[in-house]
């Protein structure tokens, strides 16, 4: 049973969103836009990285979400 209801536009609203900020790499996204919410949380932020490996772990239902229509 899940411990939280989905909301199946968070990725869509998330992948939407980046795909705004321009870069050059990856890297450099993830850099700016944990810049921004730095400079709005008024102190630096990190990532987790045990919260993280959880995540990437479980998220299997989220994963077809980097991929196109017919590139599976």
């Amino acid at each position: 049973m899940p411990t939280h209801t989905g909301n199946p536009l968070v990725n869509a609203g998330a992948i939407a969103t980046t795909s705004l900020i321009s870069s050059k790499t990856a890297d450099e996204k993830w850099n700016k836009v944990l810049s921004f919410y730095s400079k709005v949380a008024g102190e630096k932020l990190a990532l987790l990285k045990d919260v993280h490996k959880s995540e990437a772990a479980t998220n299997n239902g989220q994963q077809g979400a980097r991929y196109a229509p017919g590139q599976v």
